[in-house]
């Protein structure tokens, strides 16, 4: 988690405010190593470990502003590390963090020291701050108030849009999609891909 993250125990399920997760498997089997004697009933098993790493990879991506992002896992003495993006995800050969912890240290220390960018983040975004955080809450309560006086017509996912669990970012425009360079709010997607990989188009409900 980020520096500024006030309380740790709060945001231990906090998808908008974690930076990498890790994943530390129970048996100590490691799902991504293909043995081709599997058995169908543990190859299940392990297909089910992985499809966790993939929805906790997608929960990241719903709920941050992200183009890649890291990822740690261990299983028993067996480490790897993950690089996820809308293309898939690529997985290093697995090592022995007992055996061999300059490499886990190496990543952790050289992670701690990535920019904002470096890690994954959209550099075209930022988080917004707390006044322009309730600005936008204001009016798409305002809104909401309007519709239910039948005066303007309800946009489909509104009443979704406050989210709390969502963070509310700013999202910079060029030129050619506003007429001039600005800056729109945005806070939970309206619509959001059900798949990692792909276009990964979302949906937003914007403030000007």
């Amino acid at each position: 988690y980020p520096r500024h993250t006030s309380r740790i125990r709060e945001a231990a399920d906090d998808w908008k405010a974690i930076e990498m997760f890790v994943v530390i498997g129970q048996t100590g089997e490691d799902p991504w190593c293909a043995d081709p004697n599997t058995k169908e009933a543990q190859a299940d098993a392990l297909w089910e470990a992985r499809a966790r790493s993939i929805m906790y990879a997608r929960a990241q991506f719903a709920h941050q502003m992200r183009v890649f992002t890291f990822s740690l896992a261990i299983y028993g003495r067996n480490a790897r590390f993950f690089l996820w993006d809308r293309s898939g995800v690529l997985v290093t050969d697995a090592f022995d963090y007992v055996a061999q912890p300059q490499l886990l240290a190496q990543f952790l220390q050289r992670f701690n020291r990535l920019t904002v960018a470096e890690r994954g983040w959209d550099a075209t975004t930022q988080p917004a701050t707390f006044n322009e955080e309730m600005i936008f809450n204001h009016a798409v309560e305002a809104y909401i108030e309007d519709v239910r006086g039948r005066q303007v017509p309800m946009i489909p996912g509104m009443e979704n849009t406050l989210d709390k669990r969502y963070p509310c970012y700013k999202i910079r425009l060029d030129q050619e999609y506003c007429g001039e360079a600005c800056e729109v709010l945005v806070r939970r997607p309206f619509v959001i891909p059900d798949a990692l990989v792909g276009r990964s188009t979302q949906g937003y409900i914007g403030y000007h």
